[in-house]
């Protein structure tokens, strides 16, 4: 038996198990472990003391992100697999963790079979993914690679308002290292990133596929806050022409960029945006009332630079019209971007490959969500993901995690490696 082939679901399970009880309200069957938590500190360190006791080393970098290794015959050169341990709040078990989960299967796997690769075989437990609680993404593998930025540190935690910097200080991290761009990985010691992950949808599920190769990435623009400002008047009294009308703006610019975008597809370009809140102020709106105030939040995303670029420009434009025509004043806050990444081509196809030879199916795919693979990606380390087969809900209680589809994209990672070894 080839040792990738003692991957199982018992060994996927296990974990899954042991930190079910971490963030978990049961209330609402929810997880939530902040970023620079305990709660993910606990997550972190459950795979750290398993990997110890496999007799592998495990250690923390200066970001804390959590490092696993399979020494290999040279350590000049690595194969790093990667993932988070943070969640949303009142999200799932599986979101992030079944990535480190599928590597420390992995590394089991190669372990207990005596087998040592030409390369080490690295596991990442990535700190700070989820853009939710400092209002920025990637905070672990941007720092790993010396990309996090100084404004980067001083950003708040939302439920706490400590910065990052101070987190990390009480970490014991150096945090001059990170603001001078020290990166704790050499990219040039990397072989490639492989991130799995639960799809977060449900292309798989709708093509009867239990695995699904990522090509792309998308990148994205948004607002944490945007402000129509007009003036509240009395719905009966005040004619139509006379009126600052705030919904009226938000709406004319939210009907044109959806027919926009509409035909930015129908040109098969990779385009969505929503408007993830949208209200008025309940404090002051009415049934006899011209709302004279609306907010909004804003979130772009494309595989495509230009297209997101062009979008972006887009919506300012039309939010500016709409506005001046109807004398309502527009404030743009909050505004953060991460940049679409490709997949290294040589690298998604040796995993394909590798699945096609032990009779694992798979679907390319883009990735509408953000991973951390955007990051190695973009700081030119070959990277792919391989995604795993769900019930299609992400970031809620209700998500799940299909066992068969996790085996068998685990096993189509080792295989990959198993040419490593």
């Amino acid at each position: 038996m080839e040792w990738w082939e003692s991957i199982s679901e018992d060994m996927l399970r296990q974990h899954f198990r042991a930190i079910g009880h971490i963030g978990l309200n049961p209330k609402t069957n929810g997880y939530t472990r902040p970023s620079y938590s305990p709660l993910e500190s606990d997550a972190l360190n459950y795979f750290r003391e398993y990997a110890r006791c496999l007799g592998l080393e495990a250690f923390p970098d200066e970001m804390c992100n959590l490092i696993i290794i399979k020494r290999g015959k040279t350590s000049a050169r690595k194969i790093i697999i990667g993932s988070h341990c943070d969640s949303v709040a009142n999200g799932g078990n599986y979101d992030g963790t079944a990535g480190v989960a599928a590597g420390i299967s992995i590394l089991e796997a190669i372990q207990d079979a005596g087998v040592t690769p030409e390369l080490d075989i690295q596991v990442m437990g990535l700190r700070a993914e989820e853009s939710q609680w400092f209002g920025t993404t990637y905070i672990g593998s941007r720092g790993a690679l010396g990309l996090l930025t100084p404004e980067d540190l001083e950003k708040r935690r939302k439920d706490s308002g400590t910065t990052l910097k101070e987190y990390l200080l009480n970490m014991g991290v150096d945090t001059d290292a990170l603001r001078r761009g020290v990166p704790t990985i050499p990219k040039e010691n990397v072989e490639c990133y492989i991130e799995a992950h639960i799809e977060q949808h449900t292309a798989l599920l709708e093509k009867g596929v239990p695995v699904g190769i990522v090509t792309a990435i998308r990148g994205n623009k948004r607002h944490r806050e945007i402000e129509f400002r007009g003036e509240y008047a009395h719905s009966g009294a005040t004619p139509m022409d006379k009126r600052q009308d705030a919904v009226l703006a938000f709406a004319e610019t939210a009907e044109k960029m959806d027919v926009q975008c509409r035909k930015y597809n129908e040109q098969e370009l990779d385009l969505v945006f929503a408007f993830g809140e949208a209200h008025t102020d309940s404090n002051l709106h009415g049934i006899t009332k011209v709302p004279g105030y609306f907010r909004a939040v804003l979130d772009i995303r494309s595989t495509h630079r230009q297209t997101l670029n062009d979008f972006y420009e887009f919506f300012r434009n039309v939010a500016g019209v709409a506005c001046r025509r109807r004398n309502v004043e527009l404030n743009l806050e909050g505004f953060f971007e991460s940049q679409p990444a490709v997949m290294d081509e040589k690298i998604v196809s040796s995993l394909a490959r590798a699945a096609g030879e032990i009779g694992v199916p798979y679907h390319y795919m883009i990735s509408g969500a953000g991973h951390d693979a955007a990051v190695f990606a973009n700081a030119g380390i070959p990277s792919t993901m391989v995604f795993f087969r769900h019930n299609g809900i992400s970031h809620s209680p209700k998500e799940e995690f299909e066992y068969e589809s996790g085996v068998l994209g685990t096993k189509a990672i080792a295989k990959l490696i198993d040419s490593y070894c």
